[in-house]
């Protein structure tokens, strides 16, 4: 259950949770201005799927599956200061290499982990690929059409992953 809390003013209402969700201006001689806020996503670990290459995923509403790197590897890589992600229409396999991030310390691959199409990539963190490290699991980096959505099923969920990453 969520707790909203509006605020009326004499022109305006303010409603927030933990963050401005919604302000609306309401001017009696004019129209109604509507501006909606939606913080970042952000998936708890445990809504997640795991591949033991590190990188996380969800399938979204839309059947889109949306993938990042996990906290774990971002740790591990330290300071990210670059990303090379995929282009749209791509065609990936599971397994493969198919991005690339770069740290402070090393460079490393991001792999696919689902058989897909890119159907996007995450302009925004390219401009700041630090965000990563501030939020791994509300990052995401590419989107892909999966060839077969039950294909994620095959992964780990959060227990089978922190068990590989511990072993």
């Amino acid at each position: 259950m969520y707790n909203i809390v509006c605020t009326i003013f004499v022109s305006r209402v303010r409603c927030r949770y933990n963050k401005p969700i919604a302000l609306i201006n309401i001017d009696v001689f004019n129209d109604v201005q509507l501006t909606l806020y939606f913080p970042p996503m952000s998936q708890s670990p445990e809504q997640l799927k795991f591949s033991t290459t590190h990188e996380w995923i969800f399938i979204d509403a839309d059947g889109i599956a949306v993938v990042g790197i996990s906290d774990f590897a971002q740790d591990e890589l330290g300071d990210i200061v670059f990303l090379e992600l995929p282009e749209p229409e791509t065609q990936v396999s599971a397994g493969q290499a198919c991005a690339t991030v770069e740290s402070v310390k090393t460079a490393s691959d991001i792999h696919s982990p689902v058989n897909g199409t890119i159907v996007e990539s995450n302009q925004d963190v390219i401009d700041a690929p630090e965000s990563i490290n501030e939020d791994a699991y509300s990052t995401w980096l590419f989107k892909i059409k999966p060839d077969d959505p039950n294909e994620v099923e095959k992964l780990l969920d959060l227990q089978g992953y922190q068990d590989s990453i511990n072993s």
